[in-house]
């Protein structure tokens, strides 16, 4: 009788030692899923060339597709 109870106590410390592992990862998912880790930014590709050019009145500088307009501190 006493092996049968060594046996059981075994299996239960092995079964709560599992629940517990299985709170924490659980608990650990949740957790991740609330607070997300910020993605890292890639680098500009350095294939596109920002190109500065002046009409007379303002500067312009166009990234790709986009264009943007310097008035001497701020792009706009």
């Amino acid at each position: 009788m006493k092996g049968i109870e060594i046996k059981g106590n075994v299996l239960g410390f092995i079964t709560a030692l599992l629940m517990i592992a299985g709170i924490a990862w659980e608990s650990y998912v949740d957790y991740q899923k609330a607070h997300p880790q910020p993605t890292t930014l890639q680098p500009p590709s350095p294939t596109v060339t920002p190109i500065y050019w002046n009409d007379g009145q303002r500067w312009w500088c166009q990234i790709g597709d986009k264009r943007y307009v310097w008035n001497g501190s701020q792009q706009r």
